[in-house]
Order: C-alpha cells, then sequence, then structure tokens
C-alpha cells in the first residue's frame, strides 16, 4: 500500500469517526425531544380527559363515544374508550399529518422514548390515553436524512481533495524515486528541478549533491584505473628496455672475450 493510500487511508477513518460522533449527538437530541414532546403531550390530553372522570356518572358510554369523535384526534396521543367487558368502543382516528408516512423501524427504535399509557376510569368503562411519538420521529427523521447525506457527502469530499493534495505533495518524492531508479541503472548524469516546498528543495540538493558525488568518484576511479594502466604499461617497457640492454650487454661481453 502506497504512502499516498496510508494517509488518505487514516485521514478518511478519522473522519468517519467524526461523523460517526455527529450522528450520534444528533440521534440523542431528537430522542431527548422526541421525549419531552411526548411527555408534555401526553400530560395535557390526560388532564383534559380527566375532567371526563367527575362527569361520567351522568353521561351513558355513546354520549361519551360521540364526545370523543367530535374530539377527533389530540396530538401526539392515541385514544381508546373500552366498556366494562374490555371491548373498545372507540378509538382515536390516525394522524393526518404526514399520512402515510413512517419512519423505519431501527430509527424509530433509537430515538422513541417507551410508550406510556394512562388509564382513567369511568363510570361506565375506561380510558386509555397512549402517547404516540410517530410524528415526532418522522419529523426527526426528515431532518436526519438531509444532515446524514450532507455530511457524508461532505467525508466523500473532503476525502477525494485530501487524496489529489496528497498526490501533489507527495510528487518530490515520486520524482526522487525516479531519479533514484535511473541511477540504479547507470545514468549518473540525472538531476532533479527545483521543486516546490522548502523539504522538496531540500531532498532534491541532497539528491543531486549525492548524484554529483558518484559521478566525481566514478570519474576519479576511472583515471585511477586508466593512471594504474599506463604504469602498468610503462613497467612493462621498462622491462622489456631492461631486458634488453642486458642482452646487448651480453652480446658485446661474448665479442670482446672472443678478440
Amino acid at each position: 500500500m502506497s504512502l499516498r493510500l496510508q494517509i488518505n487511508l487514516i485521514i478518511g477513518v478519522m473522519l468517519l469517526c467524526f461523523a460517526s460522533l455527529l450522528i450520534g449527538l444528533q440521534l440523542e437530541d431528537t430522542r431527548r425531544s422526541v421525549d419531552d414532546e411526548m411527555e408534555g403531550a401526553n400530560m395535557v390530553a390526560t388532564q383534559v380527559l380527566s375532567r371526563l372522570e367527575a362527569v361520567s356518572n351522568q353521561t351513558s358510554l355513546n354520549d361519551m363515544r360521540q364526545f370523543l369523535i367530535k374530539l377527533g384526534r389530540v396530538r401526539a396521543n392515541e385514544i381508546e374508550l373500552l366498556d366494562l367487558d374490555g371491548h373498545v368502543v372507540y378509538h382515536s382516528p390516525p394522524p393526518v399529518y404526514k399520512a402515510g408516512r413512517d419512519a423505519p423501524q431501527w430509527y424509530s427504535q433509537i430515538v422513541s422514548p417507551s410508550v406510556k399509557t394512562r388509564e382513567i376510569h369511568l363510570a361506565h368503562g375506561r380510558l386509555l390515553v397512549r402517547a404516540d411519538p410517530s410524528r415526532a420521529v418522522l419529523d426527526g427523521w426528515d431532518d436526519f436524512v438531509p444532515m446524514l447525506i450532507t455530511l457524508f457527502t461532505g467525508v466523500a469530499v473532503v476525502i477525494l481533495l485530501v487524496y489529489w493534495l496528497l498526490g501533489r505533495a507527495l510528487q518530490p518524492i515520486q520524482q526522487v524515486v525516479h531519479a533514484l531508479q535511473e541511477v540504479g541503472r547507470g545514468d549518473y548524469d540525472i538531476r532533479l528541478p527545483d521543486m516546490r516546498g522548502q523539504e522538496a528543495q531540500m531532498m532534491g540538493q541532497a539528491f543531486n549533491s549525492m548524484a554529483s558525488s558518484i559521478q566525481d568518484g566514478i570519474a576519479a576511479r576511472e583515471k585511477a584505473r586508466e593512471a594504474t594502466q599506463a604504469l602498468a604499461q610503462s613497467r612493462e617497457l621498462t622491462h622489456v628496455i631492461q631486458a634488453r640492454i642486458e642482452e646487448v650487454r651480453g652480446q658485446i661481453a661474448r665479442e670482446l672475450h672472443d678478440e
């Protein structure tokens, strides 16, 4: 794995951790908001409907049912009217607000508070008031989705931008690696141009100095080899000349001895 990819991966993981933290905070804030809204709405509905308990002796169950029908749906509450045998006589209508839509089950399980049911005893039955967080949860979901899309789009853009910037920042290293490969193949004349950034310039100057030193060393060794070869040839020539001189001296000595 390249250095560029490793750095980009580390930054990406850090950004995802930060995004996860923001998502967690958003979910917790939504859960508290839904809980507060349900608590308040259920308490108000219970207080209003509790007054029916005082007049339940003077009204029939059907009158109570007609009153609830006219009352309609109470915001964020489900109301059931049961007779003495436990049969449901009345159930509040479904919500009109954002009708037909619900938040995903997993999201509802995260942000929905525990549903509390309040029971009001009447003369001819009982009234159940149960908090309904579905609309508040759906509002939270409608706010959560754009935030999630924006967050992950931002993370993706930042990761791509960092990857591109790292490519530009690490380009001098790639040039140095290429130059080292050329030196390894025997091209000692290669030099790096001036590069952007203080560190890149220092690397370029160090490489050029190293390449010059290697080239000078090779030139010096070549000169030494040539000098050594010339010295060896000179010694060989001297040896030949000396041998020839000795041969001539021997011939002269023999001629003088014969005379």
